[in-house]
């Protein structure tokens, strides 16, 4: 009976984001530290400029399950909708580390990384496959966060109607 009861309470919430790690730090290249200074030095190497570190509020855990991880949440209208964990370093089990995927919980398949920045600023925006990919066009890049298209994520682009005037394109990697 209990498990009746929680799935039909939980199908009658709308499903919300998973929140930030408690030791999430927003990184804030002026006032640095150790752990502050590796994650810059790793969010260069992957071409992220500091202008691009504060607008989308990525920050680093210096503690915890993600101690050592860049994280980066994923914004829509000032919303966070989804993060993903990212390590500083080569010898982390898991280079790629993201939250629990619970039914009630949006996951990466419902969320389009940067998707109203580009459609406000520009009325377009070119989809790639990950977040550093994205970037790499500046706020007209949006990330599907992996190699599929998923309905939910399709819907997010028809439901941004500035995209249509300049257009949508595609530079999904080559696999």
């Amino acid at each position: 009976l209990n498990k009746m009861f929680e799935s039909d309470f939980r199908s009658d919430l709308q499903k919300r984001a998973i929140p930030l790690p408690e030791e999430y730090v927003e990184i804030n290249p002026a006032k640095t530290n150790v752990v502050t200074r590796k994650a810059i030095k790793y969010l260069k190497s992957r071409k992220i400029t500091e202008k691009q570190i504060v607008a989308h509020k990525m920050g680093v855990c210096y503690s915890g399950e993600y101690q050592g991880r860049v994280i980066i949440p994923i914004w829509e209208n000032n919303e966070l909708r989804f993060w993903i964990a990212r390590a500083i370093t080569s010898d982390a089990y898991m280079k790629e580390k993201s939250p629990s995927d619970e039914e009630w919980q949006i996951s990466k398949s419902e969320v389009i990384f940067n998707i109203d920045r580009a459609a406000k600023k520009y009325h377009s925006c070119v989809i790639s496959e990950g977040i550093f990919d994205c970037l790499s066009f500046g706020d007209i890049g949006v990330s599907l966060l992996g190699k599929v298209l998923y309905e939910a994520q399709l819907n997010i682009l028809l439901d941004y109607r500035e995209l249509p005037s300049e257009g949508v394109y595609i530079a999904l990697d080559y696999d």
